[in-house]
C-alpha cells in the first residue's frame, strides 16, 4: 500500500459539500492514479495553516504517525507564513527554512519520501497584468530542496504561467471569483483570488503531475 499524504494550508484541504465549489488541489489526485495501483491518500491540509502554527497545534505530529516506507509525504506551505500575525508568521530563509527541514527530516526518519512544493499563485491583476505575491518563500524553499536533495515541484511558476496565457475573466474559473446566486453555499457571491474551484484544482494538482513525470518522478503512479 502506497500512501500520498498532504501537508498545507487551505489550497491542498478536503472541503466537503458545505463549502462547494472551494476545491483542495491534493483531495483531487486519486482522479490522476492509475486503476492498478493500490494507494491511500490522506490530507492533513488545513485552513490558514502556516509551518510554523502546523507545528504548534499538533498537525505535524498527527501526521507523522502515518508516514513509512511506502509513503510520499507532499509539503506546500506560504500563504500563511507570510501572514504579520505571531502564531503564523516565519521568515523566508530562517523559520520557514528551519521549519520545512524538520519536515524533511522527521518524514526521513521513517523511510518515507518528501516533497515540496512551493505556494500555488494567487490571481492578483495589477492594471490588468497578473502580479506575483509570494516574495521570496518559493526561492527559499528551493534553495532548502537543493540543499537537502528533495524533490522539489516549482508549483508557484507552474501556476502563475498556466494563469498568464489567459486573462482575468477566462481564468475566474479557476478560482473562487463569481456572481451572487450562483452556487447555494454562497448566495451573496464571492471575489476570493486565492482559492480554488474544482476546476482550479484539477488544473493545480495536474501541473504538479505533470512536472513530476516529467522529471521522472512517481511515472509508475499516475496516468
Amino acid at each position: 500500500m502506497i500512501k500520498l499524504i498532504g501537508a498545507g494550508d487551505s489550497i491542498m484541504h478536503f472541503n466537503k459539500a458545505d463549502t462547494y465549489p472551494q476545491t483542495g488541489w491534493f483531495q483531487v489526485i486519486d482522479r490522476f492514479l492509475k486503476e492498478e495501483k493500490e494507494v491511500k491518500v490522506l490530507d492533513f491540509a488545513e485552513n490558514g495553516r502556516s509551518t510554523k502554527s502546523f507545528i504548534d497545534e499538533g498537525l505535524f505530529d498527527k501526521l507523522i504517525k502515518e508516514v513509512d516506507k511506502s509513503s510520499y509525504v507532499f509539503i506546500s506551505f506560504g500563504h500563511n507564513d507570510e501572514k504579520d500575525d505571531v502564531k503564523r508568521h516565519t521568515d523566508p530563509f530562517t523559520t520557514y527554512k528551519d521549519n520545512l527541514r524538520y519536515f524533511i527530516n522527521e518524514v526521513r526518519k521513517r523511510k518515507g519520501t518528501p516533497i515540496l512544493l512551493s505556494s500555488v499563485a494567487r490571481m492578483n491583476y495589477v492594471e490588468g497584468k497578473l502580479t506575483k505575491t509570494h516574495g521570496d518563500y518559493p526561492l527559499a524553499m528551493e534553495e532548502l530542496a537543493r540543499e537537502e536533495n528533495v524533490i522539489f515541484v516549482p508549483l508557484s511558476d507552474l501556476s502563475f504561467n498556466a494563469y498568464k496565457v489567459n486573462d482575468f475573466e477566462f481564468n475566474r474559473r479557476y478560482i473562487m471569483s463569481f456572481e451572487k446566486g450562483r452556487y447555494k453555499n454562497y448566495l451573496e457571491g464571492k471575489d476570493d483570488h486565492t482559492h480554488l474551484t474544482y476546476e482550479g484544482a484539477m488544473l493545480i494538482c495536474s501541473l504538479a503531475i505533470d512536472y513530476l513525470k516529467e522529471n521522472s518522478y512517481l511515472n509508475d503512479l499516475f496516468i
